[in-house]
């Protein structure tokens, strides 16, 4: 007769269990006994932030290290830290910060910019291999699914990026780089341009790049695009384009889009704040014959020809495939808004900002627009939307009480209109009211001039707007 087991006895089966438990957790289990603190002891360090610790404390984690599966290190822990037994990371976060910023700046004092260049990959002679040392702790987890580089300063992080960029590029499994620049763009360019070529296509799914980039980093760009078979996501920002002649690079960039990113559903664009012409956008948009489910526009308004960009996409592929659209802009393109809510059978969520210098969408023009016919009735869920009256409904004796009377009819048909839309769950408008002079009173106007005439009514035994009217388009 053999003794009965302990889940403790099973080293597989708890290893299972600790995977999928908390770091708080594991450590509330090893507290419980001393037969669960040897057991569970060594799994507190499945997630670890290695910052200040002791030498004890140190030393611990070295001889754990194998059940280590999130970790955030600095370059200059890895003179006290043993990484040769931490081969099941599934996370890597390397930062850059200095606990000694005074002996990290002369570490770099005596070094110019061409000589930073010319050591670009290496380091000075007189200090520990630290990025090598990286790179091998890098290699040694091939079951990495995410890389995060976190730099304190550029022109720190110049040393270390071509050993770091050559580990990722042994990487099959990888899925996210997430790469944090300081202060410019003008490292990430360099990592483009240093970035090795593979034989085995990276296993990016997720891109996005946070910087301002200008038009000569496209060609840097375009090598890593087609690297990355199974991207799904692109986030990119504005690529300026001042220059005569970079049409081929917005054309081969789309076309790499196109053939080589087969499973690209989602791309994002944001212009900084500013709005902007996007020439790359109006050549992805043609190129891309399977089309995109969703697509994020902010501030981009019109293609480098001068076409406005939401006319490119109503004849594109895109408006057969769109399901969510977000488009936040300056400029007033409210045909084409309406011409997408006629034209999409998929759309599923549609968020329209028009800034603050364009009124929206006339409320009877988008009634009218219904009336025609929008081929997502069945499928709209998310409506957000900026109308306006061009009658003001206002409390001035000078306005007459059948056109106050008309703006509220004209309201109380476009809330029974959008009502018959069968999966419309959220409803988001703003309304402004535009005055015979020209002027424009805000949503709060409204609502207190329509809750009076909407009393005054039911006194007289009818009812403008119902209560339920009311509180469904925001207006109570």
């Amino acid at each position: 007769m053999h003794g009965s087991t302990s889940v403790l006895d099973i080293p597989l089966l708890l290893d299972m269990i600790c995977t999928r438990l908390e770091s708080m957790d594991i450590g509330n289990c090893a507290l419980c006994s001393k037969a669960w603190l040897s057991a569970f002891g060594p799994y507190r360090f499945k997630s670890v932030l290695l910052t200040k610790l002791s030498p004890a404390r140190i030393s611990f984690l070295n001889e754990n290290s194998n059940h280590i599966r999130e970790l955030t290190i600095s370059l200059t822990r890895f003179e006290t830290f043993d990484s040769s037994h931490c081969y099941r990371l599934r996370k890597l976060s390397l930062s850059f910060t200095y606990e000694d910023e005074e002996e990290s700046d002369d570490e770099f004092e005596s070094l110019d910019q061409e000589e930073l260049d010319v050591l670009y990959g290496a380091y000075p002679p007189e200090k520990p291999n630290k990025p090598e040392c990286a790179a091998k702790l890098i290699q040694r987890n091939q079951g990495l699914r995410a890389f995060h580089i976190v730099p304190g300063d550029n022109r720190r992080f110049r040393p270390f990026a071509k050993p770091i960029l050559n580990a990722i590029a042994s990487h099959t499994f990888l899925k996210t780089i997430h790469i944090s620049m300081c202060h410019s763009c003008l490292m990430f360019i360099k990592i483009l341009r240093n970035f090795p070529s593979r034989k085995t296509p990276l296993g990016l799914r997720r891109l996005a790049l946070n910087a301002y980039l200008y038009c000569f980093s496209k060609r840097m760009f375009i090598p890593l695009l087609e690297q990355c078979p199974e991207l799904e996501e692109l986030a990119f920002p504005n690529m300026a384009c001042s220059s005569v002649g970079q049409d081929d690079y917005n054309t081969k960039m789309a076309q790499v889009l196109s053939s080589r990113c087969k499973r690209l559903h989602t791309l994002n664009q944001d212009s900084g704040g500013y709005s902007i012409s996007s020439d790359l956008m109006d050549a992805v948009l043609k190129e891309f014959s399977r089309g995109f489910r969703q697509l994020r526009l902010y501030n981009v308004s019109w293609s480098y020809s001068g076409t406005p960009v939401l006319n490119a996409f109503v004849t594109s592929a895109t408006v057969n495939t769109i399901e969510v659209l977000t488009y936040h802009s300056e400029y007033n393109q409210r045909s084409t808004i309406l011409a997408i809510l006629k034209q999409c059978p998929r759309l599923r969520e549609c968020r329209v900002n028009f800034g603050n210098r364009e009124l929206g969408i006339e409320i009877s023009e988008f009634s009218a627009s219904m009336d025609e016919g929008w081929k997502c009735w069945d499928t709209l869920e998310v409506l957000e939307m900026k109308v306006y009256n061009r009658w003001g409904v206002l409390r001035e004796k000078s306005t007459a009480k059948a056109r106050r009377c008309k703006t509220v009819r004209d309201v109380r048909d476009l809330c029974l209109r959008l009502r018959t839309f069968p999966k419309l769950t959220t409803l988001n408008m703003t309304w402004l009211l535009m005055t015979a002079r020209g002027s424009l009173k805000m949503r709060y106007d409204m609502f207190i001039t329509l809750v009076e005439l909407n009393e005054d009514a039911m006194k007289k035994g009818t009812t403008l707007l119902t209560k339920d009217d009311m509180v469904w388009t925001g207006l109570l």
